[in-house]
This record gives structure tokens, sequence and C-alpha cells, in this order.
């Protein structure tokens, strides 16, 4: 076990893998055609869980082979069926960190650990979810944090290295929701955009509103030229208040549809919780560094509006501590942070070793032992 671990994450909008102690994925599988930007139907993992075993043991095959190999798997095999693969040799395999996500059950992991010993068999395996992941991707062993992805969000608190896992939450609210909303508003005024053009002005043009009724008012009211945006066909359309509507849903999921509370909400109860725990000192004595990662956390204007609200939503002893919200704003890969974090843990000295499961201990013990290493 001289060479690289393999580190895989099978995302909710890409399948990335790469060999530990890179600084990115050598390899990318989009869950979407290139050329109409629409997502397939059948997606391996939906709100960071594994809804299609069968496509999610072809993602991971050819998320394996693309690392080996460093050769692109053409999306058009997402769909077939592997069994009729040959049966990767020991001897051809590396150890293999799987990122995957606290949302996945007991039962749901030791199904992936006995999937990659017995069809892949990885010589050695550990598993590591995301929230951990994106922390160690920042230079952090601990922190709140909270990550915006294609179509969920997430908080929990980090302790060295460690998910308290009754501080986790999710929402099913994420960046496909809001290119969804940007799209129905344009076309509520007679104008139509493809996904690419609304993913191009999702980046470009959308921002979060820091007081929501407030600006929305004062956009529908304003003739500025600079709420006007040009299309890729020369058709120049007046912004109005979508690309603010847009971005709300995150915080208001049941603009979307969808019941349950928004990120704000999300991060203040859990401050407010772990405040309230002085028995647990780790949780107790956690700084207010809140840490967004995920694509969608590029929003413009979204650290403030996180800011503003976790100030005004946390309880007095919580309000005692100064508060920082950071979206790695200056490193441009942070919608790889949980690949990358686990590539840093999986190129630690001798992490392999002592920390990996062995295909000699799962073959004794069985799948179950994977609770024992992560």
């Amino acid at each position: 076990m001289n060479e690289d671990a393999l580190v895989v994450e099978v995302g909710g909008l890409y399948t990335r893998s790469g060999e530990a102690s890179a600084m990115i994925p050598n390899w990318l599988l989009p869950c979407w055609d290139q050329d109409t930007c629409i997502e397939y139907t059948n997606r391996p993992v939906q709100n960071g869980i594994v809804s299609n075993w069968e496509v999610f043991e072809n993602q991971l095959k050819a998320a394996i082979d693309g690392a080996l190999q460093q050769q692109r798997y053409s999306s058009n095999n997402i769909g077939e069926n592997p069994s009729s693969e040959p049966k990767h040799e020991i001897a051809d395999m590396r150890p293999l960190l799987l990122v995957d996500t606290p949302a996945i059950s007991d039962k749901d992991r030791e199904r992936t650990c006995e999937l990659l010993m017995e069809k892949f068999n990885v010589p050695a395996y550990f598993v590591l979810n995301d929230v951990v992941a994106s922390v160690y991707s920042a230079g952090r062993t601990s922190s709140f944090i909270f990550d915006i992805g294609y179509d969920r969000c997430q908080v929990g608190a980090v302790h060295e290295g460690f998910l308290f896992p009754h501080t986790w939450k999710s929402s099913e609210v994420g960046g496909k929701h809001v290119t969804a909303v940007l799209c129905n508003g344009f076309e509520s005024r007679g104008h139509t955009l493809d996904l690419r053009t609304a993913e191009s002005l999702k980046l470009s043009h959308a921002r979060v509103a820091s007081n929501f009724e407030h600006e929305t008012q004062q956009l529908q009211l304003t003739q500025d030229s600079s709420n006007y945006t040009t299309l890729p066909d020369g058709r120049k359309i007046a912004l109005s208040d979508t690309h603010v509507r847009a971005t709300e849903c995150v915080f208001q999921p049941l603009l979307v549809g969808h019941y349950g509370p928004g990120l704000s909400d999300m991060l203040i109860d859990m401050v407010n919780m772990c405040h309230r725990e002085k028995e647990t000192q780790p949780l107790y004595n956690l700084p207010l560094f809140l840490l967004g990662t995920g694509g969608t956390s590029q929003l413009r204007g979204l650290v403030d509006r996180i800011y503003l609200d976790v100030m005004e939503g946390v309880k007095t002893s919580s309000s005692q501590k100064p508060v920082f919200v950071s979206v790695l704003e200056d490193a441009p890969d942070r919608h790889h942070a949980a690949w990358i974090g686990g590539s840093i843990v999986a190129s630690l000295p001798r992490f392999v070793q002592n920390n990996f499961v062995s295909h000699a201990e799962y073959s004794e013990v069985g799948a179950s032992t994977i609770h024992r290493h992560c």
C-alpha cells in the first residue's frame, strides 16, 4: 500500500475522484447532460442518500477507473448495468476513501463497504462524511459549518474532526431550486431561458438580500440601467427583483414548496443549542466561526445576510461572542471542498495504515467493522 489512496465522492451534481494529496480531483463526471444542462433522472445520490444502487455502483466503477487511468468516462454509460464488468484485481487497486454524508444510514454505509470490498476488491477502505471533510479543506479541525449543495443545505458543529450528530440538520433546498425560481421568474414575464443561460445568470447576477421584503419592493420600482442584463441572443431584459427573489428560497424553503426551517434558522437553532449545553464543553466553547461551503455559497450577499440573521437570532450568552462568517472567497475550488478535505485526510502520514479497514479485517468481521473506524 505504498501508492497514494484514491478519494471518491459521489455527489448530487458531480462524481469526483483522484489520488490523495492532489489539490483538486483529476476526474469529474457530471450528473447532468452537458449539452442540454438537464439533470439525469437516474442520479445515484439525491439529498445525500443513495437512491439508485445500480447507478451508484456504476458511478463508483467509473470514478475508480477514471482515477487510475485518468481517462474521461463517457456520460452515456451512466445507466449501464455494471454486473457484466470484470472484477478488479487487488494488485490493481489502491486503498480508497469515500466521502459520504451524515444522511446515510448505518445499513447503507455497510452496504457500500461490502460493495467496495467484494466487487471492487479494494485492499483498504475508509469513509468520511462531507461535513467534516469540508472543515478539513479550510485547514481547520473545528467549526460551525453550513453547506449549500445542488439539492440541499446542511449545517453541523464539528470539534476536532468529529461531527456531533445532534447538531446536524438539513433542508431539501439547494442550488437547483435557486436556478428554477430564476427561470420561472423570467418566464412569468415572457422570457424563456435555457438552463445554461439561467446558471450563468445565477452566477453573475443573483444575490442574497439583507432585507428581503424591503429590497424586492425597491427593485420592482427602479428603472436604473444597472437593473438590466443582456442575454446571449442579444435580448436586453429587466432583472426587476427576480435575481433577489430566486435566492430567498434558501432562507424560506416554503417559497419552493418545502416545509421546514431555512438556512439561517438552522444555523441559529444549532448555535443556541450548542451554547445551552454547558456540560458539553467542546460545543459550549466552540467559537462562533461559521464556515460556508458548496457551489451556491458563492452567491453575493450571502455572508452579510447570515451574519445579520445570526446576530439577531442568537441568545444572550452566544451574542457575547464575536461572530465570523467565511465562505472561502479566495479559494477558487471551494465547490470541491468535501473532496479536497478527503484528499487531505487520506494523505496524512500513516493514516491509511492506522485507520482504514483492511480487506483482511473485513473478511474476518464483516461490513459492520466500518463503524469501528468511521
